[in-house]
């Protein structure tokens, strides 16, 4: 009988844009499918030649998550610099 896994059935995301992962190893290539692939199920990504031992590190390491990455909201810019006040932008007061 097959072992079953914790990942059947769920959707693979990257928590990171760039692989974390010693270049040319195992828990590289199998961190590229999930890159390549976002949201590949756990039996595609098997398929793809993925590694079950690495994406638990990955997951385990923070760097994989079976849910969907939010979209990352833009902060706003900061306010320039009052160049003609010696702290930058000085503070208003009441």
């Amino acid at each position: 009988m097959a072992r079953v896994s914790s990942f059947t059935g769920k959707p693979l995301y990257s928590t990171v844009t760039e692989n974390p992962r010693r270049k040319d190893s195992i828990g590289y290539k199998s961190h590229r499918i999930i890159l390549k692939n976002p949201g590949i199920s756990f039996e595609d990504f098997v398929r793809k030649g993925g590694d079950p031992a690495s994406l638990r590190w990955d997951l385990e390491h923070g760097y994989i998550t079976t849910n969907k990455p939010r979209a990352k909201v833009a902060k706003k810019a900061a306010p320039a610099a009052n160049e003609n006040h010696p702290t930058g932008t000085p503070r208003k007061t009441a």
